[in-house]
């Protein structure tokens, strides 16, 4: 069992030390050529064009922007509502389980 973690663990920093010399003469490269790659695609883009056409598809992006919104706070207040007690789920009625509850704690119910 050490040895698959041993050997976990040395792909692991193999693949975390590639990728960061990558990432690096990525930097190195961009930094050296940046003028140039500006140049390159200013040369290429009808400005306008791409203005006109992003004037025209704002409220998509808002959309999309507000339905990731929707479907995030959805999934919060879903979580919230799970406490985790395993006993509550297969009950049913909140009061069924207000009364769990209260005889976890010690309390009796009130009838």
């Amino acid at each position: 069992m050490r040895k698959v973690q041993s050997l976990a663990v040395a792909y692991t920093l193999a693949l975390a030390i590639l990728f960061t010399l990558l990432a690096l003469s990525g930097v190195v490269y961009l930094t050296d050529y940046t003028n140039g790659i500006a140049g390159a695609v200013a040369g290429v883009i009808d400005w306008h064009s791409l203005a006109l056409e992003g004037s025209v598809r704002w409220p998509e992006i808002v959309g999309m922007v507000v339905g990731q919104l929707l479907i995030l706070s959805m999934l919060l207040i879903a979580r919230r509502g799970n406490h985790g007690d395993d006993d509550d789920s297969l009950i049913t009625t909140p009061r069924e389980q207000t009364i769990l509850r209260r005889q976890a704690r010690g309390n009796t119910p009130s009838r």
